[in-house]
């Protein structure tokens, strides 16, 4: 948890201007995520063991990332279509609740698509967005484990499985309140700052020079 928390930062405030490191920092931290929740509800393995396994997958997945760009470029899109549909049915809830369960899946897969693809389209604009997003959703995130002990990660689960869960307590919605402000104040600070003269991508002239 302390990895993740530490990474987010590097995600949110230099994400672009740091590419390589996160791409492989999205790599890492979603194969290590998805493995760990796929081990523990379908695996017979001891804790280290499970996390070893988790850890594997997550250098494996990051590397992938880094060095096929494209990869990481579309599970930076997925990602930041992903948590901008959690963030609709935060807002959707308060108004309407949704019982039908393939309706979140599909909004997210398809939010999820969409995203990644404008991410391969134009790069840098939605890179940059999706390394805050996601960043911001950690460090979120983070709070709320150090102060309640994941009850909003517990409540954005049951949004997304359709479920009967309500979040009641106002701490919850001050903490939830850290993550589009953070988002708001990251998105400044890497288009101002940190990432407004760094490309990615080789210049021609770079290009020429070295053949």
């Amino acid at each position: 948890m302390n990895k993740a928390y530490s990474d987010s930062y590097i995600l949110y405030v230099i994400g672009y201007r740091f590419f390589k490191s996160s791409l492989f920092l999205l790599g890492f931290l979603f194969g290590t995520f998805v493995t760990y929740i796929i081990g523990s509800n379908h695996a017979d393995l001891p804790s280290w063991g499970l996390v070893a396994v988790a850890v594997a997958v997550g250098i494996f997945c990051g590397l992938l990332t880094m060095f096929v760009t494209y990869c990481g470029l579309f599970l930076g899109g997925f990602g930041l279509g992903f948590f901008i549909g959690i963030a609709i049915f935060f807002v959707v809830e308060t108004f309407y609740h949704i019982s039908i369960k393939w309706i979140p899946f599909g909004v997210l897969l398809g939010l999820s698509l969409m995203f990644s693809l404008l991410t391969l389209r134009w790069q840098k604009g939605f890179f940059i967005v999706a390394t805050v997003i996601i960043g911001a959703a950690l460090i979120t995130g983070g709070v709320d484990y150090f102060i309640e002990e994941f009850v909003l990660i517990n409540y954005a689960w049951q949004r997304i499985m359709a479920g009967d869960e309500k979040v009641d307590c106002w701490v919850s919605w001050v903490i939830l309140a850290i993550w589009p402000v953070m988002f708001i104040l990251g998105n400044v600070v890497q288009f101002c700052k940190t990432g407004r003269t760094y490309t990615h991508k080789k210049s021609k002239f770079n290009l020429c020079y070295n053949l």
